[in-house]
């Protein structure tokens, strides 16, 4: 099966009654945690270095011999080599022959095109949960508010001082805008569709073009991972913020001076991992909308 044909739909599949969940941050311990309170068991790899769980741990052949359903971490590598296991004793290789092992199991992972390319693991059916609507949205919430700490944490001023530009408005765009009119702060919108402008003024922001000129913002949150952000967009000699929410490598370049550019990558994981996780528990047990609350 091609990685392009990896299933993006449960069709009423249900996770088995016991669960290997192999490497991650925070987010996939409290994955965890909703998994038990749900009555799965849960057996747990490369959490060696975690003190709170390391008692736990099992070696990998065992976990995965012992276990029906295997999750892998969102993301599931970072590099296509390793799975993502930050509280790992010894690195967990994408090996063939854990690829082998996985054969028969229901597979789930986060960001499935993270794995690798060979055909032992392009062979995999494996169902990759971060295409699923509800965590996506799960976590442009969960974004949104805490770009929001980020920026409240670097200001010297209240954010309700500043005019906010979002550029963007996929999942995270919306849920800044929607956080940002709800406490009263004047939000500026830059998006491609037409549609889309029509849905940031119904919001009460301002919405234009990338062709328009923007007027001058204090606070720029970037959602587009495309270099649409331009100098023209602050005065000279006021300073302002520049939050990069689209790429983790920041599209900025060459900042002129006055300019905070901050990266935000990951900030489910950093700022609210047992949201997260429960939200990705949710995904995994095929719960309604309210099974990520």
């Amino acid at each position: 099966m091609k990685q392009t044909e990896i299933a993006e739909r449960r069709d009423g599949v249900e996770i088995g009654k016991s669960v290997a969940i192999l490497g991650g941050d925070a987010r996939m311990l409290a994955c965890a945690r909703a998994l038990k309170a749900k009555g799965r068991q849960v057996l747990l790899c490369g959490f060696e270095d975690d003190p709170a769980v390391q008692g736990e741990c099992l070696e990998i052949r065992e976990a995965v011999s012992r276990a029906e359903t295997i999750v892998l971490p969102l993301p599931a590598s970072k590099d296509g080599k390793w799975i993502f296991a930050p509280f790992a004793r010894h690195r967990i290789e994408l090996s063939d022959e854990l690829a082998a092992s996985l054969r028969g199991k229901q597979v789930f992972c986060g960001m499935s095109g993270r794995l690798p390319e060979r055909e032992s693991w392009q062979a995999l059916p494996v169902i990759d949960y971060y295409r699923d609507e509800r965590l996506l949205a799960a976590n442009a919430r969960i974004t949104a508010e805490a770009a929001l700490f980020e920026a409240m944490n670097v200001l010297p001023c209240t954010l309700y001082d500043c005019r906010c530009l979002v550029t963007g408005f996929g999942r995270i765009g919306k849920a800044l805008t929607a956080q940002l009119r709800g406490l009263g702060i004047p939000v500026v919108v830059a998006a491609r569709k037409a549609k889309d402008r029509e849905q940031a003024q119904k919001l009460g922001a301002q919405a234009i073009s990338f062709e328009e000129a923007a007027p001058p913002c204090e606070v720029i949150f970037n959602t587009v991972p495309a270099p649409v952000v331009s100098t023209d967009l602050w005065q000279p000699g006021k300073p302002v913020l520049y939050m990069e929410l689209a790429s983790a490598s920041g599209l900025l370049k060459d900042a002129p001076s006055g300019i905070h550019v901050l990266q935000a990558a990951s900030l489910p994981g950093k700022y609210a991992p047992d949201s997260a996780g429960r939200a990705i528990a949710s995904v995994l047990l095929d719960e309604g909308e309210e099974g990520t609350r």
